[in-house]
């Protein structure tokens, strides 16, 4: 991985994905980059590439898509419930260790968003972080609507498609304890 550094105008956002979903990532991608660049920011963009072919295929579409083996994360505990998973659930369950290994390698001046695959944005993503307030994790609920408001048993109130963790040490704490609850 190259060297991680920070300075103001730059953006720190990551992903989850397989061979499954590479188009997704490569749009999410891109409308950061393009919202970023119209507003004079700069994005570091990670995905944790859960296969070995869409390491590989991001690859060979030689992007600015930084790469990460679940091997490099250097997480026993989670290398060793793979295969008790189903694909989805295992994307959701590494979304947490992808957090904390990236928070262990960047400046603790930054914030570290991370974003579904399936996301796409059309405006700055930096407004996500404006007039918050004094925060360390910035997540949001799923907002179920009373017909499904039912669904929430399952999945819980919060939406894990979009988190944001400074990182201090809460927003460490926090993504510790998220990657347990992941993992139970």
């Amino acid at each position: 991985m190259q060297n991680i550094e920070n300075t103001k105008q730059k953006l720190y956002f990551c992903t989850v994905a397989d061979s499954r979903f590479i188009l997704e990532t490569v749009a999410l991608y891109d409308s950061l980059e393009r919202e970023a660049l119209h507003f004079g920011e700069y994005i570091n963009f990670w995905v944790l590439c859960i296969d070995d072919l869409a390491v590989e295929t991001f690859k060979k579409i030689n992007t600015n898509i930084q790469t990460i083996s679940l091997s490099s994360l250097n997480d026993k505990e989670l290398l060793s419930i793979k295969n008790s998973r189903k694909t989805g659930e295992f994307a959701q369950t590494s979304k947490s260790s992808l957090v904390i290994y990236l928070l262990e390698k960047l400046d603790s001046s930054c914030i570290l968003t991370f974003v579904d695959s399936d996301i796409y944005f059309y405006t700055n993503p930096a407004l996500v972080f404006e007039d918050n307030g004094d925060w360390s994790v910035l997540i949001t609920n799923h907002w179920f609507t009373e017909k499904k408001k039912g669904f929430a048993k399952k999945v819980g109130i919060y939406n894990s498609g979009l988190i944001s963790f400074k990182n201090n040490d809460d927003g460490k704490k926090c993504a510790e304890l998220w990657r347990q609850q992941c993992i139970d």
